[in-house]
């Protein structure tokens, strides 16, 4: 191999390795959004958690996690990593919010 054919396995080697890394993060990313998803509607569910949640928000909540899980399999199937962890956060926030109000009843 000529060092120019062994330059360019390098850089193609390194742009698939790029790939593969993106694409783990993608999918961890999307498993950890789509988890909160299920948690948080799970959460909102239980009854012993209705006293936490604004009684005329708690079906605009749940009608948003489905609306945000319907997302993830439609326009968000093809999303970057960096998208599925922002959407993470803000309802990893949101989540919190709720625990902490049930934490000060307790």
């Amino acid at each position: 191999m000529t060092a120019d054919g062994l330059s360019a396995a390098k850089k193609r080697l390194k742009k698939y390795q790029k790939r593969d890394e993106d694409k783990i993060k993608t999918d961890i990313a999307r498993n950890d959004f789509e988890s909160m998803i299920y948690k948080m509607r799970s959460w909102l569910r239980e009854d012993e958690h209705a006293d936490f949640v604004e009684a005329d928000t708690l079906e605009e909540r749940i009608d948003n996690l489905t609306a945000l899980e319907d997302w993830l399999y439609e326009d968000g199937a093809s999303a970057n990593y960096t998208v599925y962890e922002d959407k993470y956060k803000g309802l990893a926030k949101e989540f919190e919010k709720l625990e902490t109000r049930k934490g000060w009843y307790q």
